[in-house]
């Protein structure tokens, strides 16, 4: 089995995130409420969203670019920074009209106690959205890209338009595509070298009752050469050509399931790119997954970790 992916070239085209970790301890409660008083020991930022995908195909030995949306502020800068210090390659387009998608959780050890999010869910305007095309568009131009993958997590990056914008020019430029879809717009994603929803996400878009037939469906209403359904702790179920295969998750001491997706998506596109059946590539998704579910907080998977 050949895990060197470092000849692909994968564009992750996305909604990016800054996850923002504060880390401490609690050992009293406060005389003003009845919640607890953490006392900070560390802070910490992790690229999130698309941005983890990019991670993770990065940790996986892919050559990687990223097309994103932040806004003028901290959280923008410091995902900006983070993108460099991961040696990824960035396009990020600056919308002032909105905040950079940042999610802050707050830990005491591995106890989560809450989440602020700061984002925004409008569809990006058409200013922007024509601005996003431009980039793809010198992207193709200037380098090689073996694969795309759409990395939705509705705030706004995908609208009804520029999803079909997006697609007519991988088309026209013949480069495959992989989707991790959300809950609207999926019935514009054809002829898609990989779809990835999870089961909600895919009971949205069929009236199927069980997995199987849901995936076979889907399969044909967009015309996807490989679909890869995640199923929680059922593991995932996919569906090409040469058939349907449901493989089952491993038993792993679970600590924190926040990215897993990620890193499917990461190493199915990859596994597959290089040749892969798509039972055996879902079968590596579902150990990377497994490794990663294993660490504290948004973790990428690292080739040293899956060839061990």
């Amino acid at each position: 089995m050949n895990l060197d992916f470092s000849k692909y070239h994968v564009l992750v085209i996305g909604d990016v995130m800054l996850d923002r970790y504060i880390h401490g301890s609690v050992d009293r409660i406060s005389p003003e409420a009845p919640v607890p008083i953490l006392g900070v020991e560390k802070r910490e930022n992790r690229l999130g969203g698309a941005a983890n995908v990019a991670l993770n195909l990065k940790g996986l030995g892919a050559e990687v670019s990223v097309i994103s949306i932040i806004g003028d502020d901290v959280a923008g800068k410091d995902l900006v920074s983070l993108f460099i210090e991961n040696n990824i390659d960035v396009n990020l387009i600056t919308d002032k009209s909105r905040p950079s998608t940042c999610k802050t959780r707050v830990m005491s050890s591995s106890q989560h106690l809450l989440r602020v999010d700061e984002e925004s869910s409008e569809n990006i305007s058409p200013t922007i959205e024509s601005k996003l095309l431009e980039s793809l568009t010198t992207l193709i131009k200037n380098k090689n890209i073996d694969l795309v993958i759409l990395q939705d997590y509705n705030k706004g990056v995908f609208t009804t338009t520029s999803i079909v914008k997006i697609i007519n020019v991988l088309r026209d430029n013949t480069i495959k595509y992989a989707v991790d879809p959300k809950f609207v717009n999926s019935e514009l994603y054809r002829d898609a070298f990989l779809f990835k929803p999870n089961l909600l996400e895919a009971k949205a878009i069929s009236n199927k009752d069980n997995y199987s037939a849901i995936a076979d469906e889907i399969k044909v209403m967009l015309n996807a050469k490989n679909v890869v359904l995640t199923l929680a702790a059922e593991g995932m179920y996919c569906v090409s050509d040469e058939g349907g295969y449901h493989v089952k998750t491993m038993s792993k001491d679970i600590v924190d399931v926040c990215g897993a997706g990620d890193t499917v998506i990461a190493t199915l596109s990859l596994a597959l790119l290089e040749g892969f059946s798509l039972e055996l590539a879902t079968r590596l998704a579902n150990r990377a997954a497994g490794i990663v579910c294993q660490k504290s907080g948004v973790a990428p998977i690292y080739k040293e970790d899956l060839v061990e």
